[in-house]
């Protein structure tokens, strides 16, 4: 069965339930003690009623008292309203409350492996503290389910989906009669810091011409700054498939290998979806270690080791999108704030950062029984699959096999073939070809020319320029076209109200923004009201 549209099903399947009712939806979750977590939630007096757990017993905490090291308090019976939301927080992932009781669902539990009491009244150091649970208000899914609400039910509230899922620039490309939204270009270079090259296939829907037209559009709520655009040819023999690395290196594929074990972190066995190249994907939907999801993938090693290439074909998720704007709504009135802050920080700074919220797709490889990363695939586009090769060196290919493993944020990545290649090079031919005219409110011919401080800028929604490469060499056997772009974009979103600065602490954490993806993705799933 073909890959349906995702973005359409969301939006229309997660609609219905906040169609109905205005509550807010709460659940009990987990947060770090680490970063000194238990002190700044204690002190934010968000939560009214304290409970303190030892063993199996808790208790109310009455008259608390929190200074820089030490709680204080008296042990009281539990609040019946208390304990009843409590124990409804164990048996759901997710229900509502009346408005007139919300005050009995903001509960902190903080618990300890022992406690001393004078049988009324307690003192304990924060560090003590081994486990931290909150009762409140679930962030993400009240997010999304307030947009909802204000959309509609028409096709502005999936329009809102379509929106944060689709940024940057489009690219569609000329059949001789239609476009065709091909791909995005750049996805992910969201500030002047991120600014990266990108490697994109293209349909080569007359091999016999020497045109090609494409149209670049911003259809976002963006600034899109595009700094060079070029045309790769590659003429090749027929027998041959041609791909890219991330830095735009040629490739010749002739033979692929499918792996002889592929899991998921479950164990589930996914070669079904990664062995062949038929758009049925798998969707990094468990998790693994600190949060991440991952796939797991065993070869045989071929005699030509040092021809060696993983090849990956894989889009981003529609989710993904999802995600990242409930996280702006957590950041709210700081986060224009947040964003110039980002954009101060040196490329490789924002890198790290990216790669530690499991938004690349991180490969790595088994050496000596540890994980070695040997590449971190930027984000791709969520239009189609695109096809990238990452070349193994040899010196992890000493044994009769090797195991890889690939690393996402949970719901970030959706990946449909996974195989190897280890024949040899093919001798191709490599040319390039700077647009002949880039037409738009402007003539963007020369800023798109030359890798610079020109840009084709794109300010408002709604621009764009028609594009055409002229002169390409015409193949007597077979040639395959690549588009190199250049560049960056800015979001012109904003956001309002407080941040919720207990929430931006986890999500610093390894892993947190993937676990935000899961809890998220899980409310959606397991919505249970009230009766």
């Amino acid at each position: 069965m073909k890959h349906l549209n995702s973005t359409r099903i969301i939006a229309f399947f997660f609609l219905l339930p906040f169609v109905f009712t205005s509550c807010g939806f709460y659940h009990l979750k987990t947060r770090t003690v680490l970063n000194n977590n238990a002190q700044i939630l204690l002190n934010e007096n968000s939560y009214p009623f304290i409970l303190v757990h030892v063993g199996d017993r808790y208790w109310q905490l009455k008259n608390p008292t929190i200074n820089k090291d030490l709680v204080k308090g008296e042990l009281i019976q539990v609040d019946s309203h208390v304990d009843f939301y409590y124990k409804l927080g164990l048996q759901r992932k997710n229900f509502t409350v009346q408005q007139s009781e919300v005050i009995y669902v903001n509960q902190i539990h903080l618990y300890l492996d022992a406690l001393e009491t004078d049988s009324v009244h307690v003192n304990f150091p924060i560090k003590n503290i081994t486990d931290i649970k909150v009762l409140d208000k679930n962030r993400g899914l009240n997010t999304v389910g307030n947009l909802l609400i204000a959309g509609g039910v028409t096709a502005a509230g999936i329009g809102v989906f379509l929106l944060i899922a689709c940024s940057c620039p489009h690219n569609y490309t000329y059949d001789g009669e239609q476009y065709h939204y091909n791909n995005t270009l750049f996805t992910g270079a969201t500030a002047p810091n991120l600014e990266r090259h990108d490697y994109k296939s293209l349909p080569d829907y007359h091999p016999e011409n020497a045109s090609y037209k494409m149209l670049v559009k911003n259809e976002e709520n963006e600034l899109q700054f595009t700094n060079l655009m070029e045309m790769i040819i590659v003429k090749h023999s027929a027998e041959a498939e041609i791909a890219t690395d991330q830095k735009g290196e040629v490739y010749t594929i002739k033979q692929r290998e499918t792996a002889i074990n592929v899991s998921s972190d479950n164990g589930t066995d996914v070669s079904a979806q990664l062995n062949e190249t038929d758009d049925q994907a798998y969707l990094f939907d468990q998790i693994g270690e600190n949060d991440f999801s991952h796939v797991f993938a065993t070869f045989k090693v071929n005699e030509q080791k040092q021809h060696a290439k993983l090849i990956v074909r894989a889009k981003n998720s529609n989710w993904g999108g999802l995600v990242y704007h409930s996280f702006a709504e957590l950041m709210g009135k700081n986060y224009d704030k947040w964003v110039k802050h980002n954009q101060k920080r040196t490329p490789e700074e924002a890198q790290k950062d990216v790669i530690e919220a499991g938004i690349p797709l991180i490969v790595e490889v088994k050496k000596n029984g540890s994980w070695e990363p040997i590449e971190a695939i930027n984000l791709i586009s969520e239009v189609n699959y695109n096809e990238l090769v990452v070349a193994i060196p040899a010196e992890y290919l000493t044994d009769e096999s090797v195991e890889f493993r690939l690393s996402s944020g949970y719901k970030f990545w959706e990946i449909d073939a996974l195989q190897m290649d280890f024949s040899a090079p093919e001798t191709v031919t490599v040319e390039r070809r700077t647009p002949t005219s880039a037409m738009g409110n402007e003539d963007f011919t020369a800023a798109l020319s030359l890798d610079d401080d020109q840009y084709m800028e794109h300010k408002m929604t709604g621009d764009s320029a028609l594009v055409v490469f002229d002169n390409l060499p015409v193949s007597s056997q077979k040639r395959s076209l690549f588009l190199h772009s250049k560049g960056y974009y800015l979001s012109k979103d904003t956001y309002e109200g407080k941040t919720n600065w207990a929430a931006m602490l986890a999500l610093r954490e390894k892993g947190g923004l993937s676990a935000f993806s899961k809890e998220l993705f899980e409310a959606y799933m397991n919505v249970t009201l009230k009766d």
